[in-house]
């Protein structure tokens, strides 16, 4: 009996002068990525789906966003106080405004 594995990798081409850019809309609260090169989003404030028994629970979400692509934030309420949103540049948390 022969044994079989099977192999997959994933690519990652980053370009030679990286141009980290992004453009958040407060109104439909998406975030797109107008870079370059893919961004790691993080997002962190109450959640919108609070357990019962557990005021004010938070949640927190990370997304890489590829250049070109939006995404919501759908588990996380960032209009609440104290929420924020931001990506990662080398290794330091860049915040980006929510107004």
């Amino acid at each position: 009996m022969l044994a079989k594995a099977t192999v997959s990798t994933v690519l990652v081409v980053h370009p030679t002068k990286a141009k980290l850019s992004y453009h958040y809309d407060p109104k439909t609260k998406a975030l797109k990525n107008t870079g370059n090169t893919a961004l790691k989003t993080v997002a962190y404030g109450d959640c919108l789906k609070q357990p019962k028994g557990i005021a004010h629970k938070k949640c927190q979400q990370i997304i890489y966003l590829t250049p070109g692509k939006s995404t919501h934030y759908s588990g996380i309420d960032l209009t609440a106080a104290g929420s924020s949103l931001g990506y990662w540049s080398n290794e330091q948390l860049v915040s980006i405004p929510l107004d």
